[in-house]
């Protein structure tokens, strides 16, 4: 009896403090209302999300499967995510206790320059090594990490010293919040707002308007500004 009186204790204290992280193997999207009509029964069940506790720097995270493993092509689709990262952390990001942890960080400005300068065309070797010069972490809104090791396993191991690393031909999205227990929130939600960073990748002409006014702006694009752009093309 006290035995078990002792494990239902430091469960009931752990609970506070452990998350619980539910994974789901490769899913094609058609099998996305699978995963919100999982995320409506935690919540019925009493599961809390990324804003019920101060400390509770909850995440949802994708791992999106790239379109192609051309460097060109992977190249692009970055390009598109950091036009778009300030917009997508006004979005995502709400919730304090993930904005002050070190879990998810933005690219830093230098490197967001680099990359969207018209001049950038690297191969995958200099793509890889520019990228791991100025980001030596997995902490950044877009992990591309496991990619890199996909494509580069050799290369990776030899610059990289994280045994956390997983290779896989993936992005791993890690910056949206988990916020679970809020009526409304959608794991949809959520991958609409990644589907808008492939549409701008995909469009040449929306794409070279957009990083010319991002260059000419002198970096950081206002996100209300954002808002209110790609509102006026499509609906979130």
């Amino acid at each position: 009896l006290l035995q078990r009186e002792a494990a239902d204790m430091a469960g009931d204290v752990l609970q506070v403090w452990t998350p619980c992280e539910i994974s789901a193997p490769p899913m094609p999207l058609s099998a996305l209302p699978m995963l919100d009509r999982l995320a409506a029964a935690l919540r019925a069940a009493g599961a809390h999300g990324s804003g019920a506790r101060p400390h509770y720097a909850y995440a949802l995270q994708l791992n999106v499967e790239v379109r192609s493993l051309e460097a060109a092509a992977v190249l692009r689709q970055l390009q598109a995510f950091l036009l778009m990262e300030d917009w997508l952390r006004r979005q995502c990001l709400r919730d304090l206790s993930r904005q002050l942890t070190l879990f998810v960080r933005p690219f830093p400005e230098e490197y967001r320059r680099q990359v969207l300068d018209p001049a950038y065309d690297p191969d995958w070797e200099h793509l890889i090594r520019d990228h791991l010069a100025a980001n030596p972490t997995r902490n950044r809104d877009l992990d591309l990490l496991p990619l890199f090791a996909h494509v580069r396993p050799d290369l990776v191991a030899a610059l990289v010293d994280d045994m956390k690393v997983s290779a896989r031909p993936a992005w791993h999205y890690r910056l949206p919040d988990c916020r679970l227990d809020e009526p409304g929130w959608s794991i949809a939600t959520e991958w609409r707002r990644w589907v808008e960073v492939e549409r701008l990748a995909a469009d040449d002409r929306r794409f070279a308007r957009v990083r010319r006014a991002f260059l000419d702006w002198g970096g950081r694009v206002d996100p209300d500004e954002w808002q209110a752009w790609l509102a006026a093309q499509r609906s979130l």
